[in-house]
């Protein structure tokens, strides 16, 4: 067992400041991808316009079609970039939840940011299964996602065991997935907060 760093003199209100901290987080990296989304709006709007303005003209139409698809990657992979941004904010709050139990210096050298590290130490510290906080799945299903952005540009095997995911598919620009998952996020680090903030 790791050793408790002593209970918080005010415990509701770090675990109130520690929600709102989230939120916040969460709901800039979502204005960031209803901004993109916009930006991508725009921009197909202005391709129609000057598609329409050449089609008389086989060689501009060619560069504009060429010009769409660099578009469409370049905004596919902002999108991503989101995914991983989102989980990273997980993982910069997970750490600091563990950190108000274990300090934070304790949670680097352990590796608690590991998730099969911090499946461990709840069980054995906490006597909880961290797979039952609510929100966990939805929030391990980014970790996989982000990892499969990160490291493999295609469906992983850890990802495919998740609902809607085919193993060596390409994974798109993960805009639904954030989009659908993204709620979890909030509920998983209130459970978190819960369960390992000393009371």
């Amino acid at each position: 067992m790791l050793p408790v760093r002593p209970p918080p003199t005010n415990r509701p209100l770090i675990i109130h400041a520690s929600r709102e901290f989230i939120r916040l987080e969460i709901g800039r990296i979502v204005e960031i991808r209803s901004q993109a989304h916009a930006h991508r709006v725009r921009a197909w709007d202005d391709f129609r316009v000057r598609m329409a303005q050449f089609k008389d003209e086989p060689l501009l139409a060619d560069l504009l079609a060429e010009e769409r698809e660099d578009l469409d990657r370049t905004l596919e992979f902002a999108e991503q970039l989101l995914i991983v941004a989102f989980y990273r904010v997980i993982e910069l709050a997970t750490s600091r939840a563990l950190g108000f139990r274990w300090g934070t210096k304790e949670v680097r050298k352990r590796q608690l940011f590991r998730v099969e590290r911090l499946q461990e130490i709840f069980l054995s510290d906490l006597g909880q299964d961290l797979t039952a906080l609510p929100g966990y799945a939805g929030v391990d299903e980014l970790r996989c996602i982000n990892n499969a952005f990160k490291h493999e540009g295609c469906v992983t095997a850890a990802l495919a065991k998740f609902s809607g995911w085919v193993e060596g598919q390409p994974l798109g620009n993960g805009n639904q997935a954030l989009e659908r998952l993204s709620g979890q996020a909030g509920l998983y680090i209130d459970a978190l907060l819960e369960a390992v903030i000393p009371k």
